[in-house]
């Protein structure tokens, strides 16, 4: 995902099964599309054929620090 990412984004860290990254908040709506679009449909390749029919739901939050997140819609 990283080297796919509009420059000025920054993945920070994952926490979990969470990943945080930073971005300028006009970046938000189509960067937060494009992570979305890219943790839900895995290449089959990535996991093995095995798991190609297996949905992976992402939920967003936003927010500046982890007390004022926010689900994003």
């Amino acid at each position: 995902l990283h080297h796919r990412l509009p420059e000025g984004v920054r993945m920070i860290t994952t926490v979990h099964d969470s990943i945080i990254h930073a971005m300028p908040l006009e970046m938000l709506k189509p960067v937060a599309a494009l992570i979305k679009h890219t943790a839900e449909h895995v290449p089959y390749h990535i996991f093995g054929a095995r798991f190609d029919k297996v949905v992976m739901k992402v939920d967003q939050e936003v927010g500046t620090n982890w007390k004022d997140l926010k689900p994003l819609e």
